[in-house]
């Protein structure tokens, strides 16, 4: 999921490309994960701005990026 959108119409059609490509689950419905992931993110954004840390970036990444996928770990993770 490269494409950045701004809310669950429009992240609708990436979260479904990325079931078909293999790379999210498919065992959840495209339209309430896209609005989860968009509700989620905007959650992480709000809360690290407040506690002035990365910390709620760093936890939608870890369970975006290694536990909705449908296989690897984030490789991300391993960057520093």
């Amino acid at each position: 999921m490269t494409t950045c959108c701004s809310n669950a119409a429009t992240s609708r059609p990436t979260v479904r490309n990325g079931q078909r490509q293999g790379e999210i689950r498919v065992d959840c419905d495209a339209t309430v994960l896209a609005s989860l992931l968009i509700n989620t993110w905007e959650g992480a954004v709000l809360r690290a701005k407040v506690e002035r840390n990365d910390t709620p970036l760093e936890e939608f990444e870890e369970i975006v990026f290694e536990k909705l996928p449908t296989s690897s770990p984030n490789p991300r993770r391993n960057e520093a």
